[in-house]
């Protein structure tokens, strides 16, 4: 098994690439371009879609490691394909939306629906009951759009993918979870051939098809571990960084009453990236946090004792409070407050532009 997923990284890393360069020119030619708005991190149009690439990974390795080791995967593959259809849903819905720009009710909704037939497909092979469904189709919606909302920074998103897909694959084959291993395997060959066409600099963006198919391979295979069940540590590791991030500027915007909805500037990454830090420090920044969470799992994995997983637990709190702090350490504009008031100046600068409303006419 593990041969053939080494295997499957390397040629699937050749397949991200090869669709990645070689739709390029298709996203350029039928204008699949983001332009730059008042809340980007970006100032020129790029093309979008480029997470083509992660997607045919995932799917190439799950055939791969099929058709190598099909000694590995007899009995399991029901469940390869059964995790993969999400992966491959959220991916048409997110290049939907990059070729189409959806409402966000209508994007919502085909998420729920995904969503809540992967939970009762889930539930049926692995003979869980159904009170795991709330549980998986809220955490697979939220997973989704999380991925997502910290896909603004060149690098993060693919290079997470990474060290997560990596960390997945030695879960799946420590626990003989082969659709976990492999999804993993793949989701990290597909960052991996996408970082050249991303970073330093970007010349094609994940777009949502991308940020949704990672999202989706996140959430399958974490709930996947955590009802087997693996320990919780291991399980959610590697979403520690994004979840903290997006979850922490989401109460935080709450509590000012903003519309959550809205796009903005104040997740974390995007207040150092606007302070001044580059894309490739702070992409670099989220891969090692991640790393050093998946690290701080490694005795869960190995069955330490209670005592020695509440230490861990410690340095997870001091891991996420480092994180949270890096706005503090750059100074400046990266703080919370000085953001804020640089989003309001930019609502007012759009507000400028506008034509004012027409005048209640005289009775």
């Amino acid at each position: 098994m593990t041969a053939a997923l080494a295997w499957a990284m390397v040629s699937c890393t050749a397949l991200s690439v090869l669709v990645v360069g070689g739709t390029l020119p298709l996203l350029r030619r039928h204008s699949v371009v983001d332009i730059p708005a008042d809340r980007s991190l970006h100032v020129v149009p790029t093309p979008r879609g480029g997470g083509l690439g992660v997607v045919a990974a995932v799917l190439g390795a799950v055939v791969l490691v099929t058709l190598l080791r099909p000694d590995a995967v007899e009995g399991h593959v029901d469940e390869l394909f059964l995790v993969l259809l999400p992966v491959l849903g959220f991916g048409l819905v997110g290049f939907a939306d990059d070729l189409w720009s959806l409402s966000v009710r209508l994007r919502l909704v085909v998420q729920a629906v995904l969503a809540l037939v992967w939970s009762l497909s889930a539930m049926g092979v692995t003979g869980d009951g159904v009170v795991w469904v709330p549980f998986v189709l809220i955490g697979t919606i939220a997973m989704v759009n999380i991925t997502n909302f910290m896909d603004g920074v060149n690098g993060l998103v693919s290079g997470h993918a990474v060290v997560a897909g990596l960390w997945y694959a030695v879960a799946g084959v420590h626990y003989d979870v082969p659709a976990v291993a492999v999804l993993g395997i793949g989701a990290a060959a597909g960052g991996l051939g996408f970082l050249p066409f991303n970073l330093p600099r970007a010349k094609v963006f994940l777009g949502d098809i991308g940020s949704y198919a990672l999202g989706a391979t996140w959430a399958v295979v974490a709930s996947w571990l955590v009802m087997l069940p693996v320990p919780t540590e291991v399980a959610l590791a590697p979403l520690f960084v994004l979840v903290l991030d997006a979850g922490v500027t989401l109460v935080r915007r709450m509590s000012h009453g903003d519309r959550v909805f809205e796009p903005h500037r104040l997740h974390v990454y995007q207040r150092v990236a606007r302070a001044g830090w580059s894309h490739a420090t702070v992409a670099g920044i989220v891969a090692a946090a991640t790393a050093v969470a998946c690290l701080l799992a490694l005795p869960a994995m190995l069955g330490a004792s209670r005592p020695t997983r509440g230490l861990v637990l410690v340095a997870d709190v001091l891991l996420g409070l480092a994180y949270l702090a890096l706005p503090g350490l750059v100074g400046g504009s990266a703080r919370w407050g000085a953001a804020r008031g640089a989003v309001d100046l930019d609502v007012r600068a759009v507000d400028d532009v506008l034509p004012p409303p027409p005048a209640d006419p005289v009775p």
